[in-house]
């Protein structure tokens, strides 16, 4: 009979030569001659096997799946690194946005102080309408300018606020890079190095994987004929016949 608790055990384990053996699998089927001869022939056969991992293909495997979680760890950190460069961007242009809006207000303040004292000038006859025109158009002009401006930093600020969450910019400055150079230790760097390596162990995985692997296979055949059955089944009658006697 097969044990198949020690059989499975003796799946998961490793070959002593260093072989694995992959994902068992089992098949069952019996066969009889009712079709045919109609003897009453029937054969019971169970088959469990497992293909054999060799030890190149086992190794090639465990390569690429430490490749794989280098090459996560690195491009979560290069993400991360993405992202901080976005904040900063956001950051800047909100700034650059907030000093254009106070410059188009500072425009338009000065505009309107123009513009009035041209008016004091024509009421008292100094200059001509046109002076006074000209001065009415460039308090408009500002205030075109200054309505840009407002968009650009309401557009800015809402950006800044979609990657970090603060509606308000923080106080200080940026601190300033130790190194403008780009080194092996860059999370841009690193991800590029372990995409690399992935595809290279994936690669090397392909080739140790080309040929199919061989197996490992236990089975056990039953065959049982009319003549068996039909002694066991006398058997079990006389059985019943003595007990019945015994009664």
């Amino acid at each position: 009979m097969i044990d198949l608790q020690s059989l499975s055990t003796l799946l998961a384990e490793p070959g002593a030569d260093g072989a694995a053996l992959d994902s068992a699998y089992l098949t069952i089927g019996q066969r009889s001659d009712r079709w045919n001869a109609n003897r009453g022939a029937v054969e019971s056969e169970i088959e469990l096997g497992a293909p054999l991992q060799l030890p190149g293909v086992r190794d090639a495997r465990t390569r690429v799946a430490e490749r794989e979680s280098a090459q996560l760890d690195s491009a979560f950190d290069a993400e991360k690194w993405r992202l901080a460069g976005e904040v900063r961007e956001a950051f800047w242009q909100t700034r650059i946005a907030d000093n254009e809006k106070a410059l188009a207000a500072r425009k338009v303040t000065d505009a309107i102080a123009l513009a009035a004292d041209v008016k004091r000038r024509f009421d008292a006859g100094d200059v001509a309408r046109t002076d006074w025109n000209q001065a009415e158009a460039v308090v408009r002009s500002a205030q075109a300018a200054e309505a840009d401006a407002q968009g650009r930093h309401f557009r800015a600020m809402r950006n800044f606020l979609a990657l970090t969450g603060l509606d308000t910019l923080p106080e200080g400055e940026e601190a300033k890079p130790t190194t403008t150079e780009i080194d092996s230790s860059h999370p841009a760097a690193r991800e590029l190095d372990d995409s690399v390596a992935l595809a290279r162990a994936r690669v090397t995985e392909t080739s140790a994987t080309r040929r199919d692997p061989p197996e490992l296979l236990v089975a056990q055949r039953h065959v049982e004929q009319r003549a068996d059955r039909l002694r066991v089944q006398l058997q079990r009658l006389a059985e019943l016949r003595a007990r019945e006697l015994e009664v």
